[in-house]
C-alpha cells in the first residue's frame, strides 16, 4: 500500500469546502465560475478561490480546480488569463480535458501542475504512458478500466487517480454526446443534462420489449467502502469521491466515513466497513450502490434501473394508515425536521414526500400525518436526517473552520522616477512590492491622494476590510489605473497566501497576428471520404466518387480471428489500391490493454505487406502503432474531441489529418482555421510540422454514447452477472424516449453497446460554407445504414461539390 494516497473530496461550495476539510480530507476539487465541467454547480470567483486556497492551505488541504472542459477558439484569452491567475496564486493542481489547453499550460506555466481529467478517457497503458510523456503529475482514469489492469497501470505510474464513491456516468467520460446533441447543452462544456437518468423504452424491431423498470441507462452510485482494501492495495496515489453538485451533509458525511477506513487500513485495525457507517453513506445519497467496474460489477449490479434519483437509507415499512394517520415501524429514530419518503416496494415510486414537522412514537411504531392512505407494506425511507446537518455544524465549530475577514492598512509611496512602493499591515505583519518600472511625470493632470485611495479601498476582496490608507505623494505623477490595481491585488494575495516576499508577476503570452483575414486559410483540394464496417459495402461502392475508406472491422479482435482479419484487410485494400482510393484502416474508439496483445501481431503482418494507414481515436494507439511502426501515417478521430486551434497544432506533431468534433458548431470552424495559421511559428516550434488537414462529418448517426454496459443484457437478464443468451445476435434493438425519439442501440463484438443520436447529422448542405472555412476533407458515416442510402448521399455530396 502507499502511504501517501490522498483522498480527494469535492468542493461545490465554499460551505462544502469546510465539510470537506472537517471531515478530514487531504484535498479537494473545485471550480472557478467557468471551464468547469460542472457549470451549474455553485463553483467560486477569483476572490472567493483565493480565499478558498488560503483556508485549505492553512489546514494542510491542497487544492486543485478544474479546467476540465472543450475550449472554442474564442475563449482562449480568458483560459489564459485564469491559468495565470492560477498559476500566481499557487493552486497545487490544475484538472485538464482540452489538449490545446493542456499543451499551452506545459509552454507558459512549465511549473504548474497539470492533471489529466476522466473527460480524456485515458483508459489503457499507452494513453497512461502518453499522459505521463506529455507532462502531467496525475491521471484520472477512465472508470470502467478492471481492476487487475488498474494494478498494472499502477505499477507503471504512480500518479493515477481513482474514484471510489460516488454519481457514475454511462458512457465513457468524454465520450458522450447525447446531452450535446439533444438539448444543446454539451457535457464537454460543463452543461450534461443527465439524459441517462430519463425514462427509455427498449424496442426490438420497433416492438416493445417488457423490461423490470423504465430506467435502461441510469447508474447505480459507486460505493468502494467494502473493498477500500482492494483500493489501496492497488498503490494509487489519490482517492476521489464523486460530487461538487451535492450538499456539504454529503460531503461531510461520505469523506468522514471513508477517512476512518483508509485510517484503520494504515493503523491495522477493523476494516469492514460498520452497519452504521454503510446507514450513513446510504443516507448521504444513494440510487442503491454498486462496487463498479473496478471491482467487476455489471450487468443488473451496476444500472438502477426502477429509480434514477435519490432513494435514501431504509428505516422500516408501513403498518396501518387511514384517513391521513399512518403508522411505521422503524429501526431507526424520526425526529422533528427530517425527511421521509413512502415507496411502493415493487417500482420504487415515490408515493410520498414529508417534512416532519409533527411526529407521535411509542417504542419503535411511529405515526405521522399524510395526505393519503397507503399500502400496507410500504417502504419507509429517511431521505435527510436533521442530526446530520447539527453534526457539521458541532464539526467547524469544534475545529474552529469558518470564513475569516482580513483587516488592513496600506501604505504607498509615490515619487518621479521612482518605482512605487505599496506595503499592507495587518495582524501585526508588514509586506511590500515595488513596481518594475519607475514612475512617469505628468503632462498636464498628475495623480490625487484621493484618486488613490479609492482605488486601494475598492480591493475586490470581500473579505478585506480597509481600515486605513497612507498616501506619499511626490512631484507631479502620472499613474495607469490598471498597473497600479495589478500591483494591489497582487500584494494582497501575497498577504491572504502568507508569502514572505512578494514580487510583481511576469505576464505570459501567446503571439498572434492581428490580421486574421480569409487570406490565412491556405487552399487544398477536396477529397471525399467514407467510413463503413464491411467488405460488402466497400464492394458496391467501390467505383463511387469518393476518395478514402476508413474500415472499421477490429471489433471482437483475438487471436483465433486475426488470420481473418488480415485477409480482410488486404483484400479490401487491394480493392482501394485498384480504383486510386485511400485506404485506412479505422482503430476502435475504445481500446483496453487487452486489446493491443491482438493487435500487436496484426500490425507486425499488416506492415510486412505494406498496409500503412491508421486512424485513431486515443493517443495510446499512437503510441503503440508508432512504436512498432515509425513510418506509419497516422490520423484522428473525431474521439479526440478537437475543438480549438491549439489542440490542432499539438496534434500535428504525431497526426497528419484530424476529424474535428461533433460538437464544434459550424460558425467556429472558420474562426478555428484562421487561428491556426495565425500562430507564430516561432514562438511554437517544434510541436507543429504545419500540415493542416481537417475534416469534417457532414452526414452520419453520430455515436452518442458508447457504454461498457449491455444494455440488453442488463434489461433482458438482469442480475445473472456474467452469463449471457446473445440476444444481440437477432433482431435490431434501439431505446424510444417519451418524446418518442428512437435511439438505436448497436452492440459490437466486444460487448460494448454504441447508442446512435435519433436523427442524422446532415451538413451537405453546408458544403460551400465548410470547404471556404478551410476544411479540406469531408465524410459519410455509412457503417449504420444500408447501401442504398450511402450511394444516395454520396450523390447529394457529389452534386453539392459541382455547384460550387
Amino acid at each position: 500500500m502507499d502511504e501517501t494516497n490522498e483522498l480527494l473530496a469535492p468542493a461545490g461550495s465554499f460551505d462544502s469546502l469546510m465539510a470537506a476539510i472537517a471531515a478530514g480530507a487531504d484535498a479537494v476539487y473545485l471550480g472557478g465560475k467557468e471551464f468547469g465541467a460542472r457549470k451549474f454547480a455553485y463553483n467560486f470567483t477569483d476572490a472567493e478561490l483565493l480565499e478558498a486556497l488560503a483556508m485549505a492551505h492553512e489546514h494542510s488541504v491542497k487544492v486543485y480546480v478544474t479546467l476540465n472542459t472543450l475550449i472554442t477558439p474564442e475563449r482562449f484569452h480568458d483560459v489564459l488569463k485564469f491559468l495565470g491567475f492560477l498559476e500566481r496564486i499557487g493552486v497545487d493542481g490544475v484538472i485538464v480535458q482540452d489538449m490545446g489547453v493542456a499543451y499551452l499550460a506545459k509552454k507558459l506555466f512549465p511549473k504548474m501542475k497539470l492533471h489529466a481529467s476522466v473527460q480524456m478517457t485515458i483508459h489503457n497503458s499507452f494513453s497512461l504512458e502518453w499522459a505521463k510523456k506529455s507532462g502531467f503529475s496525475r491521471v484520472v482514469v477512465a472508470r470502467e478500466i478492471k481492476y487487475e489492469n488498474l494494478r498494472q497501470m499502477a505499477h507503471k505510474f504512480r500518479g493515477i487517480e481513482v474514484f471510489i464513491h460516488g454519481a457514475l456516468c454511462y458512457s465513457y467520460s468524454g465520450q458522450c454526446l447525447i446531452s450535446g446533441l439533444l438539448n444543446e447543452r454539451a457535457a464537454n462544456l460543463g452543461m450534461c443534462a443527465q439524459v441517462c437518468r430519463k425514462a427509455f423504452q427498449l424496442e426490438r424491431d420497433n416492438i416493445t420489449l417488457e423490461t423490470p423498470g423504465p430506467y435502461l441507462l441510469s447508474m447505480r452510485d459507486l460505493n468502494t467502502s467494502p473493498q477500500i482494501h482492494r483500493v489501496l492495495e492497488l498503490g494509487v496515489k489519490s482517492l476521489k469521491i464523486e460530487g461538487r453538485m451535492k450538499n456539504p451533509d454529503y460531503v461531510y458525511a461520505v469523506v468522514s466515513v471513508y477517512r476512518e477506513l483508509i485510517d484503520n487500513y494504515r493503523n491495522g485495525k477493523r476494516l469492514e466497513i460498520s452497519g452504521k457507517s454503510m446507514a450513513i453513506l446510504e443516507l448521504a445519497y444513494n440510487r442503491t450502490f454498486t462496487e463498479g467496474y473496478m471491482m467487476g460489477d455489471i450487468s443488473g449490479r451496476i444500472i438502477s434501473l426502477k429509480r434514477p434519483n435519490r432513494l435514501g437509507l431504509k428505516i422500516g415499512r408501513v403498518l396501518e394508515s387511514r384517513a391521513g394517520k399512518t403508522r411505521f415501524e422503524s429501526r431507526s429514530m424520526v425526529g422533528l425536521g427530517d425527511i421521509i419518503e413512502f415507496i411502493e416496494p415493487d417500482t420504487l415510486k415515490t408515493l410520498e414526500t414529508m417534512l416532519v414537522k409533527g411526529i407521535q412514537k411509542k417504542k419503535n411504531i411511529f405515526q405521522v400525518k399524510t395526505k393519503q392512505s397507503l399500502p400496507y407494506g410500504t417502504m419507509v425511507n429517511k431521505i435527510r436526517d436533521i442530526k446530520a446537518k447539527q453534526k457539521l455544524k458541532k464539526a467547524l465549530q469544534t475545529q474552529g473552520i469558518k470564513r475569516k475577514s482580513l483587516d488592513v492598512e496600506f501604505h504607498v509611496k509615490i515619487k518621479e522616477g521612482e518605482p512605487i512602493v505599496l506595503e499592507v499591515i495587518s495582524r501585526g505583519k508588514k509586506l511590500g512590492i515595488k513596481s518594475k518600472n519607475p514612475v512617469l511625470k505628468a503632462r498636464k493632470n498628475p495623480i490625487q491622494e484621493m484618486e488613490i485611495v479609492r482605488w486601494l479601498e475598492k480591493t475586490g476582496l470581500p473579505f478585506i476590510n480597509v481600515k486605513r490608507v497612507n498616501v506619499e505623494l511626490r512631484g507631479r505623477p502620472f499613474l495607469l489605473p490598471g498597473e497600479f490595481k495589478a500591483l494591489r491585488r497582487r500584494l494582497l494575495e501575497c498577504l491572504v497566501l502568507h508569502k514572505k516576499q512578494c514580487k510583481q508577476e511576469e505576464k505570459k503570452t501567446i503571439e498572434y497576428e492581428d490580421d486574421l483575414s480569409e487570406e490565412i486559410i491556405p487552399e487544398k483540394p477536396h477529397r471525399i471520404g467514407i467510413i463503413v464496417e464491411n467488405a460488402e459495402k466497400v464492394r458496391e461502392l467501390s467505383r463511387k466518387g469518393w476518395d478514402i475508406l476508413y474500415y472499421d472491422c477490429l471489433y471482437g479482435l483475438s487471436e483465433k480471428v486475426i488470420p481473418k482479419k488480415l485477409q480482410e484487410i488486404l483484400e479490401i485494400n487491394e480493392l482501394c489500391r485498384k480504383e486510386n482510393k485511400e485506404f485506412v484502416l479505422k482503430l476502435p474508439r475504445i481500446t483496453h490493454d487487452s486489446f493491443f496483445g491482438y493487435f500487436g501481431k496484426l500490425l507486425d503482418e499488416l506492415k510486412e505487406r505494406g498496409i500503412d494507414k491508421y486512424q485513431i481515436s486515443n493517443p495510446g494507439q499512437a503510441l503503440f502503432i508508432k512504436r512498432a511502426f515509425k513510418d506509419a501515417h497516422l490520423f484522428a478521430d473525431t474521439s479526440f474531441n478537437v475543438t480549438n486551434h491549439f489542440t490542432v497544432l499539438y496534434m500535428e506533431s504525431f497526426v497528419e489529418r484530424i476529424s474535428l468534433s461533433l460538437e464544434l458548431e459550424r460558425e467556429k470552424i472558420k474562426e478555428l482555421v484562421k487561428r491556426r495559421f495565425a500562430l507564430s511559428k516561432d514562438s511554437l516550434k517544434p510541436f507543429s510540422n504545419g500540415s493542416g488537414v481537417l475534416e469534417i462529418l457532414v452526414w452520419g448517426y453520430p455515436e452518442a454514447m458508447i457504454t461498457r454496459n449491455c444494455i440488453l443484457n442488463t434489461s433482458l437478464e438482469g442480475t445473472r452477472g456474467s452469463s449471457c443468451s446473445k440476444p444481440c445476435i437477432e433482431g435490431e434493438y434501439s431505446i424510444r424516449d417519451k418524446k418518442g425519439r428512437n435511439y438505436r442501440v448497436i452492440p459490437d463484438k466486444d460487448c460494448r453497446n454504441h447508442i446512435l443520436n435519433f436523427e442524422e447529422r446532415d451538413w451537405i448542405s453546408h458544403t460551400k460554407e465548410l470547404l471556404s472555412s478551410g476544411v479540406s476533407l469531408l465524410t459519410l458515416d455509412g457503417r449504420y445504414v444500408g447501401i442504398e442510402s450511402i450511394q444516395n448521399q454520396l450523390k447529394r455530396l457529389e452534386n453539392a461539390l459541382e455547384n460550387l
